[in-house]
């Protein structure tokens, strides 16, 4: 089983690939890995729906939805997209304080 690090760091390598500067863009403010507006998909593309078709992020390897598991409750839920957001931020604000070192 993968990491949440793990997830967010492939995850982070396609944005790159397909989204060039996208780190640049988040509003870490307002990034809710639980809202598909607020998410990191959402707000690159409008909305977690409006990412390119061909690619299925839901159970995915790249830590842009958490993984569907059955019989949970509510609290299991939101725990997993706490940890999904505060990865996130922590991987975007690594990048923009690198930009900043060395600027």
């Amino acid at each position: 089983m993968t990491t949440i690090d793990d997830r967010v760091s492939a995850g982070a390598a396609w944005l790159d690939e397909h989204r060039p500067g996208w780190w640049q863009r988040i509003n870490l403010e307002t990034l809710d890995l639980g809202d598909p507006c607020r998410c990191v998909l959402g707000q690159e593309y409008g909305h977690f729906d409006g990412r390119p078709e061909e690619v299925d992020f839901h159970e995915d390897e790249f830590g842009f939805d958490r993984r569907a598991r059955t019989f949970e409750v509510y609290t299991e839920i939101e725990r997993d997209y706490r940890m999904l957001t505060a990865e996130w931020r922590e991987l975007i604000q690594a990048r923009r304080d690198e930009v900043a070192v060395t600027t």
